[in-house]
């Protein structure tokens, strides 16, 4: 066991010591090893932002080989925060960026609070916004046809009633007066996921968490 946490040791001590700019060829072998290692959490607790300023740095390279090693980096970086670092991703949501590293930004973001879920509701505000303003954008009839900004909407929505913010409640009112049948049942069917997801966790959601998601999915049921 000691040689193993030395290597990883060493491994993340390369990692963030590297210059995201000059060593960047060397960075990408070290951030595919990275995906399929296991970290402790006092290394995951500063491998994970340095992953995601690495991918922050190189999201616009437009190769498609750089473009699956930032995706991993989201992805890895992401899996290592706890819900108070959530915010660490928010900076690969802006406008202007290849959306699939801002999709797969909002997925992790998702994924942090699907399986650690808030203990009540309303417990990340600062974060809620930056959601509901990324929601409010793309809930419109024919930005959603888009099928990139219908992913985006739909994931971002998810993560509302992930974190267990009573805007989803808001944002499931505009779903609905939408008028469009098949992006209400995909929401729906998601909302419906995470509650299956939830049933199956080991620590019991909370009350007020699981209530407000459970009233989201009856508000978009058929009549």
């Amino acid at each position: 066991m000691g040689v193993i946490k030395c290597t990883t040791d060493n491994f993340v001590d390369e990692i963030l010591k590297a210059d995201a700019l000059r060593d960047w060829t060397r960075l990408r072998e070290l951030i595919w090893e990275a995906e399929d290692m296991q970290f402790s959490a006092d290394q995951s607790k500063k491998l994970g932002p340095r992953l995601l300023n690495i991918a922050l740095l190189h999201r616009d390279d437009m190769c498609s080989h750089c473009r699956s090693i930032i995706l991993s980096a989201i992805r890895t970086g992401g899996s290592m925060l706890r819900p108070c670092d959530a915010h660490l991703l928010l900076p690969l949501l802006e406008s202007g960026h290849p959306i699939s590293t801002s999709l797969e930004a909002v997925k992790m973001v998702g994924r942090i609070f699907e399986a650690q879920p808030p203990t009540d509701v309303d417990q990340y505000m600062e974060l809620t916004f930056d959601i509901c303003y990324i929601v409010e954008l793309l809930l419109d009839r024919y930005v959603i046809e888009n099928s990139q900004s219908a992913a985006m909407a739909l994931l971002a929505i998810y993560v509302l009633a992930a974190m267990a913010s009573s805007k989803v409640l808001d944002i499931i009112g505009i779903v609905r007066g939408l008028g469009v049948s098949w992006f209400a049942k995909q929401v729906r069917h998601d909302l419906c996921s995470l509650q299956i997801f939830w049933n199956k966790q080991y620590v019991p959601v909370e009350s007020g968490p699981y209530k407000l998601l459970d009233r989201a999915i009856r508000e978009l049921s058929n009549d």
